[in-house]
């Protein structure tokens, strides 16, 4: 079957630290919070944030997993960023934030083709590439 799948649609992440992954996401990379509402008061089992018309759920773990290998892992994920922002001053902002950069490539495929890119980790250690389109 041709062009079965449309786009992205969701990604899920095993949080330990609901509260710092929020305020990477929400706070300083400036994703939409939404169900923060619905789970704090007990009504729905995780918050979301928004990426243009991807989510990433942030779902809280019952309890730590003893070993590396008793979580999923995920290689990376890519957030493409807003026109409006260059890559140098994104990477002003983050250092602003203390957030480091972990990685650049010049030219890095992605959905929209070739483009610059620089990695950086969330708190819980996954890798989160930001990506620019010349």
């Amino acid at each position: 079957m041709k062009n079965l799948i449309k786009g992205p649609d969701h990604m899920a992440f095993s949080v330990t630290d609901l509260d710092a992954m929020v305020h990477f996401y929400h706070e300083i990379l400036g994703l939409e919070l939404l169900k923060a509402e619905d789970y704090r008061a007990g009504k729905f089992p995780f918050m979301s944030v928004k990426a243009d018309r991807m989510l990433i759920d942030l779902i809280p773990l019952k309890e730590a997993p003893t070993t590396a290998e008793g979580r999923q892992r995920l290689n990376h994920i890519c957030l493409r960023l807003d026109e409006a922002h260059s890559l140098a001053d994104v990477k002003t902002y983050l250092a602003e934030n203390n957030i480091a950069v972990t990685g650049e490539s010049k030219s890095n495929w992605g959905a929209f083709g070739l483009g610059p890119s620089i990695y950086i980790n969330d708190p819980e250690g996954n890798s989160v590439e930001l990506k620019t389109y010349p």
